[in-house]
C-alpha cells in the first residue's frame, strides 16, 4: 500500500512539474513577443544599421523551449547553440545581435524578464565578444480573475 501512495505522489509530482514548465515556457514567450515589438520602435527606429527581422537567441540553459515558435511577430527567430554559434555567425560575417534571456526575477510583486541584445562579434573565428549598450525588461504582474500573470509593461534602458 505505500508503494502504491509512493508511486501516485511521484507521478503527480511529475505531471504538476510539467505544467509549471509550460506555463514557464509561456511567459517566456510572452515576453519574447513582447520584445520583438521593441525592436522596430526602441532599437532599430533611430539606427542606421539594417534592421533584417531576425532574432539571434542563445538557447538559455534554465528553459528547455519546447515549443519555439520560427516566427514571434514580424521577426524570425534562430537560436544559437553550442553547435551552430560559429556557422551562424560565419553567415552574419562574424557581426550580429546576440540575443539573452534571462531567469524571472521577482521586483515589486511583478515578475520581471531582462533580455538583452549583445553587439556580438566573433574574433579569429572562435573567441566571442559581446558587447552592452541596452535591453528590455518586460513585465507581468498576477490577474486574480483570469488567474495567470498577464503583461503589466515594458521598459527599454541603455547605458
Amino acid at each position: 500500500m505505500k508503494k502504491i501512495i509512493l508511486v501516485l505522489i511521484l507521478i503527480i509530482s511529475c505531471l504538476k512539474g510539467f505544467g509549471q514548465d509550460n506555463e514557464n515556457e509561456k511567459i517566456y514567450l510572452q515576453a519574447l513577443d513582447r520584445y520583438a515589438v521593441e525592436m522596430d520602435s526602441f532599437y532599430y527606429k533611430n539606427s542606421k544599421e539594417i534592421n533584417k527581422k531576425i532574432i539571434y537567441l542563445e538557447k538559455p540553459n534554465f528553459i528547455d523551449f519546447k515549443t519555439l515558435p520560427s516566427k514571434i511577430g514580424n521577426y524570425k527567430i534562430v537560436l544559437l547553440t553550442k553547435d551552430n554559434l560559429e556557422e551562424i555567425y560565419h553567415k552574419e560575417n562574424f557581426k550580429l545581435y546576440h540575443t539573452r534571456i534571462f531567469p524571472i526575477e521577482i521586483t515589486e510583486g511583478k515578475l520581471m524578464i531582462g533580455i538583452i541584445p549583445y553587439h556580438g562579434e566573433m574574433k579569429n573565428g572562435k573567441d566571442l565578444s559581446l558587447g552592452l549598450s541596452d535591453g528590455t525588461s518586460v513585465y507581468f504582474k498576477y490577474d486574480c480573475n483570469l488567474k495567470t500573470f498577464v503583461h503589466d509593461k515594458t521598459e527599454n534602458w541603455g547605458i
